[in-house]
Formats: C-alpha cells, sequence, structure tokens
C-alpha cells in the first residue's frame, strides 16, 4: 500500500468518524470536495499548450483554443468554488477535519490556503477558534493568513491588539490597520511606542509602521490620554533621524528623503487627534529639536494660532526644510496668512527654485539645478544621466514646481475667501 492510498484511508477513516455531513450532503461528496480543494494551481493542459505554440495554424483556430483554455479554466475555478461552498456549509461539523489535515503534513499549500478561507466564512466560535490556532502556530501552516482571517471576522476590532506581540511584521501591519479608529486605552498606547519609533528595520518597515501607529493614536476619539499622546509624537519626531536612510530618498518616484516624508506623515497624525489645541502643543515650543518645534508651529498655525508666522516662514522659505514639510507648512500658512504676506507668497509662487521632473521612472528633484537626494555613483543617478542623453526621453520630460503650486493655491484660496 503506498503513501496516497494510506493518505486517503486515513481520511475516510477520520471523516467518518468525526462528520455527520449536514443538508442532506453525503460523507462521499464531502470527501471528494476535500479532495477537490487540494488541487493545484490551473495550469493551461499540456496539449493545448502545445496545440496554441503551433505556427501552421490560422488566426480563427488559435481564438477557437483559446477559448477552449478559458473554458477549461471556468471549469475548474467552478469546481474548486463549488467545493468550498460545500464545505463551508458544514458549518462546525467540518472543522475538526480541516484542522485534523492542518496539523499534519499530507496536504500542500493550496489545501491550507483553502482550508482557512473555509474556516473563515464558517465564522463561528469554533471556527475562529481553529484560526487562532493557526495563527499561534499550532499547526503545520504558516500562521500569516489565519490571522488576517482571525482579524477579519472580529466583531471588536480592538482585540486586534494581541497580534502586535507578533514576529510577523506583515502580521503586525495588518493588526496596526485594523486599530484605526478604536478607543486607545494606555495599554494599546504602550503597544503601539515601539511602532511609533521604529528604527531597527528598512527604511520602509519603519515607515510603515510609524505611520499605522500614528494613525491608530490619531483616530481615537477620547481625550483621556491626550498629553500621552502628544508627547508620544513628540519622541517619535526626535527619533526620525536616527532612521536607516533617514538622508536618502525614500521611493524612486516619491519627493523627499525618508526623513522628511515620516516627519510630514507624523504630523498630520499629529494634527488629526481628536481635541488636540493649543495648550497641549505651545509646551514643546521650546525643545532644543528643531523639527519637534516646526512640527508643533505647524499644528499651532493651523489651529489658526497667528504667532507663529514668522517661524513658519522661515521654515518655507529654507530649501533645507524638506520639500515635504515645506508644501505642508504652506497648506497650514493659509490659515494665518495676512495682507502683509501676499508679498512673500507671491515670490515663492513666481520664483521657487525647487522642481521636479520625472525621468524614465524617478521623480528626480532639484533646487538650483542642483540634483538632490540621488548621490553621484548611485544606480539611479546614473540611470538618470543616462536617460538625459536620450532625446525621446528629454522630449517627454515635464517640470513641475509644488512649492510654487502650493504657493499659488494659499494666494488663490485668500482672495476667494476675501471676496465673500
Amino acid at each position: 500500500m503506498n503513501r496516497y492510498n494510506i493518505m486517503f484511508l486515513s481520511l475516510t477513516v477520520f471523516v467518518s468518524v468525526h462528520l455527520f455531513a449536514s443538508n442532506g450532503v453525503s460523507q462521499e461528496a464531502i470527501k471528494d470536495s476535500l479532495e477537490i480543494i487540494s488541487r493545484k494551481a490551473w495550469n493551461v493542459p499540456e496539449w493545448l499548450h502545445r496545440e496554441q505554440m503551433r505556427t501552421d495554424i490560422d488566426y480563427a483556430a488559435k481564438k477557437q483554443l483559446a477559448e477552449q483554455g478559458r473554458q477549461l479554466w471556468e471549469e475548474y475555478d467552478r469546481t474548486i468554488n463549488e467545493a468550498i461552498e460545500l464545505l463551508v456549509l458544514q458549518g462546525d461539523a467540518i472543522v475538526d477535519v480541516l484542522m485534523d489535515e492542518l496539523r499534519s503534513n499530507r496536504r500542500d499549500t493550496y489545501f491550507h490556503g483553502r482550508a482557512i478561507e473555509i474556516l473563515k466564512r464558517i465564522n463561528t466560535p469554533k471556527s475562529n477558534t481553529a484560526l487562532w490556532d493557526v495563527a499561534m502556530g499550532k499547526t503545520r501552516v504558516f500562521p500569516r493568513h489565519a490571522a488576517y482571517a482571525y482579524m477579519d471576522n472580529l466583531k471588536d476590532k480592538s482585540q486586534a491588539r494581541v497580534f502586535l506581540d507578533s514576529e510577523d511584521q506583515d502580521v503586525v501591519l495588518r493588526a496596526l490597520r485594523y486599530l484605526v479608529g478604536v478607543n486607545v486605552d494606555k495599554e494599546l498606547l504602550e503597544k503601539c511606542l515601539p511602532y511609533l519609533n521604529a528604527t531597527q528595520y528598512d527604511r520602509k518597515t519603519n515607515y510603515s509602521y510609524r505611520m499605522w501607529a500614528a494613525s491608530v493614536l490619531a483616530s481615537d476619539t477620547g481625550d483621556a490620554l491626550l498629553p500621552d499622546k502628544v508627547n508620544a509624537f513628540v519622541n517619535a519626531i526626535k527619533t526620525v533621524k536616527e532612521m536607516p536612510g533617514a538622508d536618502v530618498k525614500f521611493q524612486h518616484d516619491w519627493l523627499g528623503t525618508t526623513a522628511d516624508n515620516t516627519y510630514s506623515q507624523l504630523t498630520k497624525a499629529l494634527m488629526q487627534i481628536s481635541g488636540i489645541r493649543a495648550l497641549h502643543v505651545e509646551y514643546h515650543l521650546s525643545d532644543t529639536d528643531v523639527y519637534v518645534r516646526l512640527c508643533m508651529e505647524i499644528v499651532l498655525a493651523k489651529l489658526g494660532d497667528g504667532s507663529v508666522r514668522g517661524s513658519i516662514k522661515r521654515a518655507i522659505a529654507n530649501p533645507d526644510t524638506g520639500i515635504q514639510m515645506r508644501v505642508l507648512a504652506l497648506e497650514a500658512f493659509e490659515k494665518i496668512a495676512s495682507e502683509e504676506d501676499v508679498a512673500f507668497l507671491t515670490e515663492l509662487a513666481e520664483n521657487d527654485t525647487y522642481e521636479v521632473t520625472m525621468i524614465g521612472n524617478i521623480l528626480v528633484e532639484q533646487q538650483d539645478s542642483v540634483m538632490l537626494h540621488l548621490p553621484k555613483g548611485s544606480e539611479e543617478r546614473m540611470q538618470v544621466e543616462e536617460m538625459l542623453n536620450t532625446k525621446e526621453v528629454m522630449r517627454s520630460m515635464r517640470t513641475n514646481y509644488p512649492v510654487r503650486d502650493e504657493a499659488r493655491r494659499v494666494l488663490f484660496a485668500r482672495e476667494f475667501r476675501l471676496s465673500y
């Protein structure tokens, strides 16, 4: 007796002992469905692929072969979906069978993924407990997708906090997304702090952790922990410079450095905290960290506090502030700009020298015609320089001026308000 016969025999015995088919479905149909969901991903049959590769057939024949392939795919897809539907209808009665298979090494990843989908769709206390067991590594299956399914089924999304202790970065990010909008208590605040201050991962993971943790804190509508949340943001701003690659371009098609983008997003989240008032941020205006002060000044400007007008203008005019923070400061400046600021805004709108040009798939930034954030000798810099010698690229290049555009928008908004 070979291992396939043993596998089928063990499945037959287990199903017979543990499963009582519901909805008038026979045990044989259920066993067949379990075998069907073990099938591998659909591939073009060898005979069909061979026929499609022939060069001695006309267009009509190739079109007919393509239609045959489509029909075969639809049949495969229908069969899989019908098997899944039948197993979902069994409810709790099928849970133990699926878990036995997931604990064994009899099935491959195709079965694992579909079994988790079935458990998720059953969505009963028993099936969700099974998903939890898989997510906690109690089977031979990778736990990530079970954790996703378990969180999808949570009625109380705040319970997703348990996954913030996961060692799987994707599971943590998914948990942070689920926690956006829940009430933040002291425990959840403490769990979010390591991610709000992340520096130990690659720059994109650090950025993602920080942004989602910031979103969790900013979306909380309660004000009991408001000073604690502001302090958490202040500390996060202070650690931005410790992020790996803080001073390099964050992504080839994004504006600004990793640090610049992180400062900007943390400031935006800080502005969104429910109930934030000037008294919560004024204390930090004397901080020694220049970006803590700037972030707080932007928040105050957004709240309509004109006392920060001078420092905001200096930050906007300074190219070293970073493009994302300059534009964000301009956006906030709209709230406090007065008649005496029109000349300043007009100068920016007409003459600011920061420009961006898409060259290939790289957003090239320049200040006073000097290329930014692309070090000489870097792969991206050499790629840009090579494309600049191509006539087709030169003809299709379009240059934009983000600071000029935002200054024009602020001027227009001010004139519009004065007109009504």
